[in-house]
């Protein structure tokens, strides 16, 4: 499980880790941490040790599931409609990043980006969901973007009102 490169010069050390509302904190698997053995006996000796690495803190158990997510390539997200419905690494990658872009043009459009968000925003890569995805999906975890809910589903973060 090589590091990559892009993924370590856009986020500040800490800072995107911290981010997760307090209303998903209060979830038993965000502050439940995920012993040791058991990331070891999951991932093994080296990948435990990437792991530990790559969130710069131990792991807790919503981590670990977002991990054997990303191993298996699936996710089980909290369909508004339909309940429990299985989405594929790449697609839930590919929305995270659509909504990304998203938000990111309509900022420029409405004029609320500084000139300095604007430089960094006009830097658009293309991205590869195959290659690229796990970072996509681990960062959006980190910030509270994805989200594990009380029903063990994966959720988008949405503003209750």
């Amino acid at each position: 499980m090589p590091k990559k490169q892009r993924n370590s010069k856009n986020r500040s050390a800490g800072k995107r880790r911290s981010a997760v509302t307090s209303a998903f904190r209060k979830h038993a698997f965000y502050s439940q941490p995920c012993p040791l053995d058991l990331l070891v006996q999951e991932f093994g000796e080296d990948g435990a040790q990437w792991l530990t690495d790559e969130y710069e803190r131990p792991l807790n158990m919503a981590d670990l599931k977002l991990e054997q997510c990303i191993r298996v390539g699936e996710f089980t997200m909290d369909h508004p409609d339909n309940g429990a419905t299985k989405y594929s690494l790449r697609e839930v990658s590919e929305t995270l990043e659509m909504t990304i872009q998203l938000i990111l043009d309509r900022g420029r459009r409405e004029g609320l980006l500084t000139e300095a968000q604007l430089r960094e925003t006009d830097h658009g890569m293309d991205v590869d969901h195959e290659v690229d995805g796990p970072d996509i999906i681990r960062q959006h975890h980190w910030v509270g973007g994805l989200v594990l809910n009380h029903r063990n589903m994966w959720d988008f973060f949405r503003e209750e009102s």
